[in-house]
């Protein structure tokens, strides 16, 4: 199993004290990134997620703070086990854009970097990816969590 982490997981972890409705979340991501650092579970982040990092700060912090908070954010997710992949390549954009066509067009880059890294499950808590149910299993942490626990019985 290899799971794909969508930035909306990623920001639970590192940014849930600015929302109630992500602090309700934050205890299955947790364990969801316990799983990863134990070597349960093979897990890749994109730069697309970390951009996403900067862009959450640049909207919620001054202008003098984002910077640094997204830095220490980044910092923060970069202690966790999971494998770093770069950017697609013109070529790979070219390639798979159309075979995956989702609502927000700004989550296309993650699921051809999800394919082109072979992995089978999307992690993530925006709806719109259940559009490509057909091609990976789409789940929340805490779904996969249990997916994991039944597997391990």
């Amino acid at each position: 199993m290899k799971a794909y982490l969508d930035a909306s997981v990623v920001n639970v972890l590192l940014f849930s004290e600015y929302s109630l409705k992500d602090k309700k979340r934050l205890l299955s991501v947790k364990e969801l990134f316990e799983k990863i650092d134990t070597g349960l579970l093979h897990s890749i982040v994109s730069i697309y997620s970390i951009q996403e990092i900067f862009a959450f700060c640049k909207m919620t912090f001054s202008s003098e703070n984002s910077g640094q908070v997204a830095r220490e954010a980044i910092g923060e997710l970069c202690k966790h086990q999971f494998d770093l992949i770069g950017l697609l390549t013109r070529m790979e954009r070219l390639i798979y854009k159309r075979n995956f066509v989702l609502d927000d067009s700004t989550d296309r880059p993650h699921a051809i970097a999800a394919f082109i890294h072979n992995c089978d499950h999307i992690v993530t808590f925006d709806r719109h990816y259940e559009a490509l149910k057909n091609q990976f299993y789409i789940v929340t942490p805490a779904e996969l969590l249990k997916k994991l626990e039944s597997q391990a019985r």
